[in-house]
């Protein structure tokens, strides 16, 4: 199971070396995604469960999304493969 479009798998030094270049990567990540340049109110992280997932999350938090529900796992016979829904506040809030 590979993560979904969008939602490459990152190393830490690209991580590590952001300088608002991690809000640029996930704006042009949600454009991709969509016809538009609006961002996508709801993503749907997944990924093997390395640091390297843990870092998108934490991208996508610092992005402006919250955590929406619980984590889930899942065990593809070799790895464990995460998912992490992460959704942007209403505006009108």
């Amino acid at each position: 199971m590979e993560p979904i479009a969008g939602s490459g798998d990152r190393n830490a030094e690209e991580i590590a070396g952001d300088d608002g270049a991690s809000r640029r990567r996930l704006r042009e990540e949600n454009t991709a995604m969509t016809d538009d340049a609006t961002p996508l109110r709801y993503r749907l992280l997944t990924g093997p469960d390395t640091r390297e997932f843990c870092a998108r999350v934490s991208e996508a938090l610092d992005a402006g999304y919250v955590l929406h529900g619980a984590p889930a796992i899942t065990h593809d016979g070799t790895r464990s493969i995460v998912a992490q829904a992460v959704v942007l506040p209403d505006r009108d809030n």
